[in-house]
């Protein structure tokens, strides 16, 4: 056995960890097909953002088939008066393009779990080593948007989600690697704790 790596699967699964909602006929992307048709714009614009539909383009090929005027209409309504006469060199793509990015929550970017467990000679109690867990943990929460938590409760694809619980996971790996390599910390204890 040489230069074996441990292989780990992953301890957390999306559709365990989250309940999904047993609806055997999504209802709300009728609704949604049916928004992104109408010409409320805050509406359509909240469709677009919790995208709750099977047809990612839906939102485009709705937009596309806009005339200019509500498409210049709503993209006016998304941007500050500063940025109207720039947009207004943008062709009817490009206005559509930016009216779904305006209205998309921002592109999930991944950070790394950053805490590791200290080395032995460290002067932490159990207390601070959960307080710097429970600190990481939140910070990776933190990047979740709303709209996220949403999707993955009505069983769509979720990726800030699946990567929390892959850096939980990648917490375990490091925890069970470090107890490995340093026994004498599975016994550590809160400070003033007896023995």
């Amino acid at each position: 056995m040489e230069n074996e790596t441990p292989s780990y699967q992953n301890l957390f699964v999306l559709g365990a960890e989250i309940p999904r909602f047993a609806i055997s006929y999504r209802w709300w992307e009728d609704e949604a097909t049916t928004v992104l048709w109408a010409f409320n714009i805050p509406e359509i614009s909240q469709v677009i953002r919790y995208r709750l539909f099977r047809d990612d383009n839906a939102p485009r090929n709705s937009l596309m088939s806009r005339n200019a005027d509500t498409i210049e209409a709503f993209l006016v309504s998304l941007c500050e008066p500063k940025d109207q006469q720039l947009l207004s060199t943008l062709s009817h793509l490009q206005r559509v393009e930016e009216i779904l990015r305006r209205s998309s929550i921002p592109p999930f970017r991944p950070i790394p779990w950053s805490w590791f467990p200290p080395l032995p000679d460290h002067s932490l109690d159990a207390r601070g080593i959960a307080a710097a867990i429970e600190t990481e943990s939140h910070f990776q929460f933190g990047k979740i948007e709303f709209e996220e938590l949403v999707r993955a409760a009505l069983g769509y694809n979720a990726p800030s989600i699946e990567w929390f619980l892959l850096q939980h996971t990648a917490l375990y790996i490091h925890l069970k690697d470090h107890l490995q390599a340093f026994p004498e910390e599975i016994s550590l204890r809160r400070s003033g704790e007896g023995a």
